[in-house]
């Protein structure tokens, strides 16, 4: 398990090192100028602009530079946001994004365990068909089009929720419904199948036939082998929760890295995308990490395997 970690850490290494370098020079060789996005600087004070961020130089010396300062963990300065670094614009913005993927975490998994569990105890019955018609519902009908409907029925037409803005608690409840809800559904499918396939294996035979509760018998001994397939599940749904969260902060004008970083694509903001993109890239790696970790721990075969 050690030698595995290892490998995974130093995989995670190399990963990120190849996304920000491919990153680097993407964005660094695309055409156009960041610093000419409303109106034309006269060319003197071009040049001397360009010569305080680096930009006079070559792009392999610009690299080598980047790559520098981000040994030290200076993510460089924000070209569209003058006198100020992304380390300063990402700390402003790191708690509402990180809130907002917590919640529809954790709404995904409440609401879809739920509806798989329930689903599986009688297949086949209303019970089975009627949390799976929503689990459906909800895998066909993506973010940008459930978060416009949630605002303008239960915000503007309703007048329950804030259409906008994370200031007041009930700003969470739209966003994180809209980020979460097709997680849920895949969570729910995924539930629904690793019980029912684990429901006739020997060893919850032999909890029923020992006169356990059928209840006993399914949160205690059934429950941890069929939720694997959900355990496996979080990493992906981390990944999407993170990315799918740009959309979902655009649209309900939440002031998190989604909308920075949108904002810093639009403008060529170089410094701004690649400290994005290591953020992200940090963070999937290390949530695929603990998924590896969590399944090696809850499966004997996998540890076995592993040995």
């Amino acid at each position: 398990m050690l030698r595995k970690l290892l490998a995974r850490l130093l995989e995670t290494v190399v990963t990120l090192f190849a996304i920000v370098t491919i990153t680097f020079f993407i964005v660094g060789l695309a055409p156009g100028n960041p610093f000419e996005q409303e109106r034309a600087l006269p060319e003197s004070v071009m040049k001397q602009v360009q010569a305080h961020y680096g930009f006079d130089q070559p792009l392999p010396v610009r690299y080598l530079m980047y790559m520098r300062g981000l040994a030290h963990g200076d993510l460089g300065p924000s070209l569209k946001y003058p006198g100020l670094s992304v380390n300063e614009l990402f700390k402003g913005a790191i708690p509402a994004s990180l809130e907002l993927g917590v919640w529809a975490l954790l709404f995904a998994m409440i609401t879809g365990l739920i509806s798989g569990l329930v689903a599986a105890w009688r297949p086949n019955t209303w019970s089975d068909y009627v949390p799976m018609s929503f689990a459906m519902g909800g895998i066909c009908i993506p973010s940008f089009v459930l978060g416009p409907l949630l605002a303008l029925f239960c915000g503007i037409g309703l007048g329950w929720f804030r259409v906008a803005g994370w200031e007041y608690p009930e700003d969470r409840v739209l966003p994180t419904i809209t980020l979460g809800a097709i997680y849920a559904a895949y969570i729910a499918r995924l539930t629904r199948g690793g019980m029912l396939e684990v429901m006739n294996q020997d060893f919850v035979r032999t909890a029923r036939a020992k006169g356990l509760k059928e209840i006993r018998v399914v949160l205690g001994h059934a429950l941890r082998v069929g939720v694997l397939p959900v355990v496996s599940f979080i990493g992906p749904a981390a990944a999407g929760l993170i990315t799918g969260s740009f959309v979902v902060e655009t649209i309900f004008r939440i002031p998190g890295l989604g909308t920075i970083i949108v904002n810093a694509a639009l403008a060529r903001d170089l410094f701004v995308i690649l400290g994005g993109v290591i953020l992200y890239g940090t963070i999937l790696v290390l949530l695929n990490l603990f998924v590896d970790l969590l399944l090696m721990g809850l499966d004997p075969k996998i540890r076995g395997n592993q040995a």
